[in-house]
């Protein structure tokens, strides 16, 4: 018996879809088990990542075990309703034992979080399509938000009196929900304007872009301030330094 792969079709009632070129997302349906001469090692397979983890989870992988003299191949589908979806990858490598076979699940890193589910189902068949032995599976998908974060941390920078009113610098804000911004002058007041406000606190979509703008007149010197930026439970403190030339 050989392991093929990428067939898709109505070989009984049981089988309504069969596709080894799995995909995944949520599930209308579960396929039963049922038939004998096929074990597998594992029924559920899970993976986690982050919003902010651009690479793929680690692949997992099942052994399946074949017992059934009559079976001709082995294939990884949706049987009996369960929905075929996107982000689930399987293969099934060549060249291995056909009494013992290695299954091989990836996953398509996504960008919202949330769990996401996939039913997919290994199944057997005789030379002439007829299903031997199925068995079911459940993969799952934790995804969770990205950390909270600001970029930069400080900011230290220069800009002519004549260009006070303009912006001097941007903050990257990431995380989930709403960002919230306080100020502590160190040394003069009120001439720090986030966006198109002077005044604090203020607030906004995250992840977002807060622009940093000198609210003149000012004189000539050096002006500190701690920017306090809470998203996501937690608060952090970016120092600012701007210094006004003649």
């Amino acid at each position: 018996m050989s392991a093929i792969r990428g067939i898709c079709g109505s070989a009984s009632a049981l089988l309504v879809c069969f596709a080894a070129a799995c995909g995944g997302g949520g599930s209308s349906g579960q396929g039963g088990d049922f038939g004998t001469g096929l074990s597998i090692d594992t029924t559920t397979v899970s993976f986690s990542g982050a919003t902010s983890e651009p690479a793929r989870p680690a692949s997992q992988s099942l052994h399946a075990t074949i017992s059934a003299s009559d079976a001709a191949s082995i294939e990884v589908g949706y049987a009996n309703g369960a929905e075929q979806v996107s982000w689930l990858q399987v293969t099934i490598p060549a060249g291995q034992n056909p009494a013992s076979t290695a299954i091989n699940f990836t996953v398509t890193p996504q960008p919202t979080p949330g769990t996401y589910t996939a039913h997919p189902s290994v199944a057997i068949f005789k030379a002439d399509r007829t299903p031997i032995a199925l068995r079911a599976l459940t993969v799952t998908y934790q995804v969770t938000p990205a950390p909270p974060s600001v970029s930069p941390p400080a900011i230290t920078t220069q800009m002519a009196a004549a260009n006070v009113g303009g912006p001097f610098g941007d903050i990257l804000v990431k995380g989930t929900g709403t960002w919230t911004a306080t100020v502590d002058y160190l040394s003069g007041t009120n001439w720090l304007r986030v966006g198109p406000s002077s005044s604090f606190p203020q607030s906004g979509p995250s992840p977002g872009i807060l622009t940093l703008f000198a609210e003149g007149p000012l004189s000539a010197g050096t002006y500190s301030a701690t920017l306090h930026i809470a998203v996501a439970g937690q608060t952090f403190d970016v120092p600012i330094s701007l210094q006004v030339t003649p």
